[in-house]
């Protein structure tokens, strides 16, 4: 680090004016604030290891900068992380462990270390890779619940590996009892804890996702969608108590930044199944909230198109209804809240732009490339809905031809084409490429074009066919399904492309699913709706059975119990098909 020294002889000539320095007399700028508070260029309380302000706004500092002599360099100074499971030649030498680590088991210890290394960043995906690889490891340090949460998706995890590479043998029940005990555990704290109505906001969500982690890596999709439920309704309590006049929470941005996302993504997953997903919030349209501008990098601009999307979702519930006995004010309002969303959007894409033009962002990761591609593909369907969030008929999502094609190309381009053959790969991938689901799912089923919605169909069916995370195959069939029987009305109707699409008459405007059991399997009732003659309020269904797997938990415990029977688990959809009602 060089000093450059002043000349004594100019000083006096550079030196403020009287006035500069009474302005800046009581003002003290300190050098030794941590880095992200100088880059947000707010003031550092310069706590240590970590800067107060900075956990209570994204839950990580990025440390300080120290200096060791007047002439050296400048040293990067990390804030100290709290030890994991140490390696046997540190454990004597470790002076802070992690409370719950003090007196763990071995086979805690062991279970938690596969947590950090394997579950974690297999659960991560890209958007949620702080929350499963850091705030979990530190909140487990001294949070009983999510500790013995962590604990037991971490067993289930790795049952789950040991299934693919060798049959399940009794021996197993062992690993797994233990995967159920650290469940109930969790449970049972949580409910103990929640009676005396001491369990902050933030372990509550934060046992919510790990308990749907958890029911998902088990099969039992309805357990993991009933915890999402759960947790949205704790959110929307939490958004009500903070709107009150001076309530206040030290854990809020933290909430916002990272719980809240989570429910988002997995609310939006509901789309598959033919309803649209409530919003996460039930407070008025906030569309006077400003946009930023400019982004800091991709989780901000992330954050920020979650708050355009939880707006539009609860557009499309308010103004997505028939248009009688609506007033002219309220029609105006539709008008005017709709071009402030769209515009909205615009901001948007024009910081994403901004953000992707900055040197910095030259040489970004393949990974990064994917994630943007994904907010791209969700930029787009969010714009579709908006501007068609009351369609008077189903031709008139042939207008956005040009977004649904842009959809299909940035999920092809998101899709990672490098070879993996472990379990704990595959699924990482799919989690990462899940945020495209609800996506893909439109645009097969909404998109007319005979090319771009069959496209749709094969990205669907090559990323996430036989993953029971999703439950993505009865989707599949129904998408497909859809496809085929509007394809009937294929006569004289020509899109933009010049390509025959079916006529209005052919075309389904909603699907209906509701659970049903037919010949012992778990299936699904499909109503599919059209207009009749295309036009009027005379609705046409057409009722089928959809047949998928059934993951229950008694037939987990019997692959369990039984070796032989586990080869089904290859092939989740092996009854699947459709069955016409008669």
């Amino acid at each position: 680090m060089h000093i450059v020294k002043k000349d004594p002889r100019t000083s006096q000539s550079n030196a403020p004016s009287k006035a500069d320095a009474a302005k800046r007399q009581n003002h003290r700028k300190s050098r030794f604030g941590c880095f992200t508070c100088k880059k947000r260029r707010v003031k550092c309380d310069e706590a240590r290891p970590a800067c107060k302000r900075c956990i209570d706004y994204s839950g990580e500092c990025s440390g300080y900068v120290t200096t060791a002599a007047p002439n050296a360099q400048l040293q990067f100074s990390k804030p100290e992380k709290l030890p994991l499971i140490p390696r046997v030649a540190e454990r004597l030498t470790v002076t802070h462990q992690p409370n719950q680590l003090v007196g763990a088991s071995d086979e805690d210890r062991r279970a938690f270390e596969f947590f950090r290394s394997e579950t974690g960043p297999m659960m991560a995906g890209y958007f949620e890779a702080d929350f499963w690889s850091h705030f979990l490891l530190q909140f487990s340090h001294h949070k009983p619940a999510i500790w013995h949460s962590v604990l037991a998706l971490s067993a289930f995890h790795e049952q789950r590996l040991l299934h693919e590479d060798r049959p399940m043998q009794k021996a197993d029940l062992v690993h797994r009892r233990y995967a159920l005990l650290q469940y109930n555990k969790a449970i049972s704290l949580l409910r103990g804890q929640g009676s005396t109505g001491k369990v902050p906001t933030e372990v509550v969500l934060a046992s919510c996702v790990l308990f749907m982690a958890i029911e998902s890596v088990m099969g039992n999709v309805p357990g993991a969608v009933n915890h999402m439920s759960g947790g949205i309704q704790i959110v929307r309590l939490w958004k009500k108590e903070r709107a009150k006049p001076g309530s206040s929470c030290s854990s809020s941005k933290f909430i916002e930044n990272n719980l809240i996302p989570i429910f988002e993504h997995w609310n939006q997953t509901t789309f598959t199944h033919g309803r649209a997903a409530p919003p996460i919030s039930e407070v008025e349209l906030a569309l006077d909230e400003p946009e930023s501008e400019w982004f800091a990098n991709i989780l901000e601009a992330n954050a920020s198109l979650l708050r355009v999307i939880r707006n539009a979702q609860q557009f499309t519930i308010t103004f997505g209804r028939s248009d009688e006995d609506v007033d002219i004010a309220q029609k105006h309002a539709e008008v005017f809240q709709k071009h402030r969303l769209l515009f909205r959007l615009q901001r948007w894409e024009a910081a994403l732009k901004e953000l992707l033009a900055r040197p910095s962002m030259a040489h970004i990761s393949t990974r990064d490339r994917r994630a943007i591609a994904l907010l791209r593909v969700r930029h787009n369907v969010v714009w579709i809905a908006i501007s068609n969030a009351k369609p008077a008929d189903e031709t008139s999502f042939d207008a956005f031809l040009t977004n649904f094609e842009e959809v299909v190309n940035l999920a092809e381009s998101a899709v990672d084409t490098e070879c993996v053959t472990s379990w704990t790969q595959r699924w990482a991938n799919v989690n990462f490429q899940a945020h495209n689901i609800p996506h893909l799912h439109l645009t097969a089923t909404k998109c007319r074009n005979p090319t771009i919605r069959r496209k749709a169909l094969a990205l669907l069916k090559g990323s996430f066919t036989g993953q029971r995370l999703w439950n993505i195959d009865s989707a599949i069939i129904v998408a497909e399904r859809v496809v085929e029987l509007e394809e009937e009305g294929l006569e004289d109707l020509i899109d933009a492309k010049g390509d025959v699409v079916p006529s209005e008459w052919a075309r389904i405007h909603e699907i209906k699913t509701e659970p049903a059991t037919i010949d012992g399997h778990r299936s699904e009732l499909v109503t599919f709706k059209r207009k009749m003659g295309g036009k009027g309020e005379h609705w046409r269904e057409k009722k089928e059975y959809i047949g998928v797997a059934d993951f229950s938990w008694s037939e987990l415990r019997n692959r369990l119990i039984n070796p032989e029977s586990s080869e089904a688990e290859a092939e989740p959809g092996t009854w699947s098909g459709l069955k016409q009602l008669t």
